[in-house]
């Protein structure tokens, strides 16, 4: 026989499954196109390195400034857009997040690009938010891109960076993967002697930007975090561009960026500080040179660091 309920109980029972269903959907993932998302030979340092990479498949570093994919929509008009007379409208809502020790300014308009799967490039159509990024600010912000059609997210690819600068594409797909464009650090603890102190090569990072600049294209940023021990009497001053060369297989560099104090005082010990040289972006293995200085007496030292 078949089995029949009142008209009254078949409406409760669907609203119940509806509410428990919207209640279940809740924390799901939505679709792809909607995705959250002293004198004599020159010393070498001795150097025991452990290498870690960072990984996240929604967040690169721009400018220093973290930008993580949160979502990616398409729609014919959005509400806080509505200047736009294309047909339809790309979305890609992003969280930025001011890492550096200065503010940074992201021109949208000239660093980022959807690019198509056939390599068609179009420029944002508008930016919420082009303003200056103070120090530490955290916000949300997205970037609209006017497009002929709804498009495959899947084929998309957003690319930062200007054609000067060292690009990063993200793709737009769910199962990114940006590992390329992550951190790398390294522990070389690679000790020396130099202008009567100890020194000690503590951390290295290569990474494509530094100090609310990104790399040209083609380089990274080497950072190197050095620590001090002056057992001597005698301060001894501090001249980067004059005392640190870092060397690859064909360049050798004078540093961009010094965090080093100006003077490290007789009797102190751990004074640290953190030299930045840029790189080419494929070289693995560096010397860092401690130059010579005849007039002084002081002899060249060097210190090996391997990524």
């Amino acid at each position: 026989c078949v089995f029949s309920l009142p008209k009254t109980v078949l409406l409760s029972l669907l609203g119940f499954a509806i509410v428990a269903g919207l209640g279940a959907c809740g924390n799901q993932v939505p679709n792809d196109n909607e995705l959250p998302f002293g004198g004599g030979a020159t010393p070498t340092a001795t150097s025991s390195s452990n290498v870690s990479h960072s990984s996240n498949n929604n967040t690169i570093t721009y400018k220093s400034v973290e930008i993580t994919i949160l979502a990616v929509d398409q729609q014919t008009k959005f509400t806080d857009d509505g200047d736009s007379q294309s047909p339809y409208l790309l979305r890609i809502s992003i969280k930025e997040n001011n890492t550096s020790e200065t503010d940074v300014n992201i021109y949208y308009n000239d660093s980022s690009r959807l690019v198509e799967a056939d390599g068609t490039q179009i420029a944002p159509e508008k930016a919420q938010d082009s303003t200056l990024i103070s120090q530490g600010v955290v916000r949300n912000n997205w970037i609209d891109f006017a497009v002929p059609s709804k498009l495959d997210v899947n084929t998309l690819t957003l690319r930062i960076g200007t054609n000067t600068e060292h690009q990063i594409n993200v793709p737009l797909k769910s199962n990114r993967d940006l590992s390329q464009y992550q951190p790398i650090t390294v522990q070389p603890n690679a000790t020396l002697k130099y202008g009567g102190l100890n020194w000690t090569v503590t951390q290295a990072n290569a990474q494509l930007s530094a100090y609310g600049t990104q790399a040209t294209a083609g380089y990274r940023y080497i950072i190197l975090t050095l620590k001090a021990d002056n057992s001597t009497d005698a301060d001894f001053v501090v001249r980067p561009d004059d005392y640190f060369r870092l060397q690859a297989p064909d360049v050798t560099t004078a540093p961009t960026h010094s965090t080093l104090p100006s003077l490290i005082a007789p009797g102190s010990s751990g004074t640290t500080g953190a030299i930045t040289f840029l790189m080419p972006q494929n070289d693995q293995k560096f010397t860092l040179k401690f130059l010579a200085r005849p007039s002084e007496n002081i002899a060249e030292a060097t210190a090996d660091i391997h990524f």
